[in-house]
């Protein structure tokens, strides 16, 4: 989650606008994980929207895969990994656990959300004109990880806060 509610909208708006700007598969994908951002806007404001939240993560392999298909064995996989791990968010329970993330994913879950985010690189990486958003994604993957307590609730900051406020307007001109 970004710190507070201003910082989840500032991060929503930030990650919308750098996705109009660019536009095709990419942008759409931008689009969709900074949903997230507006998400946790809504649990900041006091609503309970953590299963919005679980399918939201848990499908954004499935978008990336539809919004930058390609006909390649790996993309393939991808798909297959995609309607995995939107089935194991749809049904995974919110676990309530000071020692998780906000967003209540469990371990198995977390496990599926891992593998995920690595079909998600390696998705960008096998297309050049994705490499570039790659290695944005692979840099704020570490620097989210490394600014952060081990899963701490209060002030930690997720990839997706850093993803939607950072790492978007840095893919400004990938993707094309």
């Amino acid at each position: 989650m970004c710190f507070n509610l201003a910082a989840s909208l500032i991060a929503g708006t930030i990650g919308m606008t750098a996705a109009a700007v660019i536009r095709g598969g990419l942008g759409a994908f931008i689009a969709y994980y900074t949903l997230i951002q507006f998400a946790e806007a809504g649990e900041y404001a006091g609503y309970n929207l953590r299963r919005t939240i679980h399918v939201l993560l848990s499908t954004q392999l499935a978008f990336f895969t539809v919004a930058t298909w390609q006909p390649t064995p790996l993309y393939n996989a991808l798909a297959v990994g995609g309607v995995v791990s939107a089935i194991a968010g749809a049904v995974s329970p919110i676990e309530e656990d000071e020692k998780l993330p906000q967003y209540g994913v469990g371990k198995r879950l977390g496990a599926v959300m891992t593998a995920e985010y690595a079909g998600i690189f390696l998705g960008m990486l096998s297309q050049p004109k994705l490499r570039g958003a790659a290695s944005v994604l692979g840099a704020t993957a570490v620097a989210s990880l490394l600014a952060r307590p081990q899963w701490h609730r209060d002030g930690a900051p997720s990839l997706w806060c850093f993803l939607s406020a950072v790492g978007a307007p840095l893919m400004l001109g990938q993707g094309k």
